[in-house]
C-alpha cells in the first residue's frame, strides 16, 4: 500500500498508513503482552518514562510546527532524542 501510494505521488496516504500501522502495532503489543506475560512496574519507572514520553512528544511537535520541515538536522535531533530515552530508563 505504501509503495503504491508513493508511486502515485499520494504521500499523505503513505505517511498516514505508516503512522497508523505503528500506532496499532504499539497498542496491540502493549495491550496483549501483559495478558501472556504479566509484569510488575515500579511507580518511579512508570512516572519517569511517562513524563519523558510527554516531553519528547511535545519537543517533536514543536520542532515540526516551528520548522515546517524535516531535514537532516531534525532527523539527527530526533534520533538523539530517541537514544536519550534509553538513558532515561536506567536512571
Amino acid at each position: 500500500m505504501n509503495l503504491t501510494a508513493v508511486f502515485k505521488k499520494q504521500y499523505e496516504i503513505a505517511i498516514g498508513d505508516a503512522i497508523g500501522s505503528c500506532i496499532v502495532d504499539a497498542g496491540l503489543s502493549i495491550g496483549i503482552g501483559p495478558l501472556i506475560f504479566p509484569i510488575e512496574v515500579s511507580g518511579r519507572l512508570a512516572e519517569t518514562t511517562g513524563l519523558y514520553a510527554l516531553l519528547a512528544s511535545a519537543i517533536v511537535i514543536l520542532t515540526l510546527a516551528l520548522r515546517r520541515k524535516v531535514d537532516r538536522k531534525a532527523g539527527v535531533f530526533f534520533i538523539a532524542l530517541y537514544g536519550l530515552s534509553y538513558g532515561i530508563a536506567y536512571l
